[in-house]
């Protein structure tokens, strides 16, 4: 996979700091969102959540992304796992909304579950939303 593709006009960034002393310490861990700054948001994720399970070794992400364009979409999410340099250190996809379409201000469901292992470096997690239109039936 090719973790530094770029969709222009298309992408949401949202990361969170996760530091690794807090893997192991805190199960649940909160996420604010980062400013889109390429383009007026056509997507927002929601709900977004990492929490940490067996001493650190497990990383699930998970949340919500709400559309609002004026189309139908399905798509994907990215999930980049960073190093304290801003470096992707794992990447791995997830359907959003079980690759079902979703409308205008709906929102679909994502969520994976990643071994990060002994992996002390990640810092933060950055999720990138890439839509793919729903053509007419």
């Amino acid at each position: 996979m090719n973790s530094s593709r770029q969709h222009p006009g298309s992408s949401v960034r949202i990361k969170m700091l996760l530091p690794a002393l807090l893997l192991t310490l805190l199960p649940l861990l909160p996420v604010q969102a980062a400013p889109h700054l390429l383009s007026p948001a056509r997507y927002e994720v929601i709900d977004l959540m990492a929490q940490a399970h067996e001493q650190g070794n497990v990383l699930e992400v998970s949340g919500r992304i709400r559309n609002h364009s004026q189309r139908t979409l399905r798509g994907y999410a990215i999930i980049y796992l960073l190093d304290g340099h801003q470096r992707v250190v794992h990447a791995v996809e997830a359907q959003v909304n079980d690759n079902l379409p979703f409308k205008h201000g709906q929102a679909g469901h994502f969520g994976v579950t990643v071994s990060v292992g002994t992996n002390n470096q990640l810092r933060t997690v950055s999720v990138e939303f890439v839509p793919q239109e729903v053509s007419a039936l």
